[in-house]
């Protein structure tokens, strides 16, 4: 038991380690999203290889709070 849990301790530490070096070493792209007459924003990035950050923005706006929040 103790030796599977040593395993599995080394292994996520492995994995954790190379997500921050990946991570570190990522370049950062800015894209413009073009807009269709509709005013539709429409991106095609067709093959994705590598890895793709997608931001997400929204309002938490409920009843009880004092205003709205940012949500992401």
């Amino acid at each position: 038991m103790r030796r599977a849990l040593a395993l599995l301790l080394a292994a996520s530490m492995i994995w954790t380690a190379q997500l921050w070096r990946d991570h570190a070493n990522a370049d950062i792209v800015l894209s413009k999203v073009d807009v269709d007459p509709d005013g539709v924003a429409g991106y095609n990035p067709g093959t994705w290889k590598d890895t793709t950050f997608v931001l997400a923005i929204g309002s938490d706006e409920r009843p009880g709070l004092d205003g709205a929040r940012g949500d992401a």
